[in-house]
């Protein structure tokens, strides 16, 4: 299976300083899925860029640094509440 994560990784850095036009956004979003078209099935495609986007959505949630896979704070058992 081929991973999606450096056509992610290119649309990430491509973009601007916010805010971005929804038009510019549209085009480079259009312009990484139609690169990623060839490389699997519809449906596993499809799941890839879910799960990617979803990975992309905690990392900022836990304020993960765009060059790091380890978050800044680690909730504790303790913190949770």
């Amino acid at each position: 299976m081929v991973s999606f994560q450096p056509f992610l990784d290119s649309l990430l850095s491509s973009l601007i300083e916010p805010p971005i036009s929804n038009h510019e956004l549209g085009t480079l979003v259009g312009e990484t899925l139609n690169q990623s078209v060839s490389q699997s099935s519809p449906e596993n495609r499809k799941s890839q860029w879910e799960y990617l986007l979803k990975n992309e959505i905690f990392k900022l949630a836990v304020c993960v640094p765009p060059d790091s896979s380890q978050p800044v704070y680690i909730l504790n058992k303790d913190d949770r509440g």
